[in-house]
């Protein structure tokens, strides 16, 4: 190999290594404000909590510690989830994430799901409107979860300030889970490239986040028989719609 051309490979290989460490910033950048919501969450109802206690000269109720200690454990669960998920990334990509099959309700697991943003909802002024019919089936729960923990932020995010409708309906084959917002939407012509890896669509520029989640969301569904496909306009909010299987192979 000539002199030339040893340098010109050499500084490519340093144009790499500076564009992966670029990379590596921006998500942690990105995942320190995924982080900031339910930890500022924490702090406010942390706040209030401490200026009640500290103000009252009487015993506090019991119903109303419990209620801000319940709200606390909600959002630790939900920043526990999200870690989790950022976690399993690599094993995502490589397609070594086992599949670990359980029987529970679907309607049940979305109530919880939705229990856990309960205090995000409230700030973000999203009220949530459930339709849950009883859908008992096997499922991996980890996998299923981790799906509604990426729709439900997302209709956060996007739809904040407008209510969110979650129906879990289905028959003897099918369950179908829908998360339908009211914010922003995205353009018809993007709704093809969402699911890939680190895309985001142009609506969302001002909104912080990864371009992962529906990504993970699919390849999390995929080993489930499972499907995600969305529903959208700008300004017109977006239906994300969830299919899965009720027994493996069907």
């Amino acid at each position: 190999m000539l002199a030339g051309e040893r340098r010109e490979m050499f500084a490519r290989l340093a144009e790499l290594e500076s564009e992966r460490a670029d990379h590596a910033f921006e998500l942690f950048v990105m995942a320190a404000q995924e982080l900031g919501t339910p930890l500022s969450t924490m702090v406010l109802t942390n706040e209030l909590l401490l200026g009640r206690v500290r103000g009252s000269a009487d015993e506090l109720p019991r119903q109303w510690l419990v209620e801000q200690l319940e709200m606390q454990q909600a959002v630790v669960r939900r920043m526990q989830a999200m870690m989790q998920l950022w976690l399993v990334v690599p094993q995502l990509r490589a397609g070594t994430l086992p599949t670990l099959l359980e029987t529970f309700d679907l309607a049940e697991l979305v109530a919880d799901a939705v229990e856990r943003h309960r205090e995000e909802l409230a700030w973000a002024r999203c009220a949530v409107e459930l339709e849950l019919q009883p859908l008992p089936g096997s499922w991996d729960r980890f996998r299923v979860d981790a799906v509604l923990e990426h729709l439900l932020s997302n209709a956060l995010k996007f739809g904040a300030g407008h209510p969110i409708e979650v129906i879990v309906s289905g028959d003897e084959q099918t369950a179908t889970i829908r998360v339908r917002d009211h914010g922003i939407g995205i353009a018809p012509s993007e709704h093809a490239h969402i699911f890939e890896r680190f895309v985001r669509v142009s609506s969302a520029a001002r909104v912080p986040g990864f371009g992962l989640g529906l990504w993970m969301s699919r390849a999390l569904l995929r080993p489930l028989g499972g499907t995600i496909t969305v529903k959208s306009a700008l300004q017109s909010g977006a239906t994300f719609t969830v299919t899965l299987p009720r027994a493996p192979g069907e």
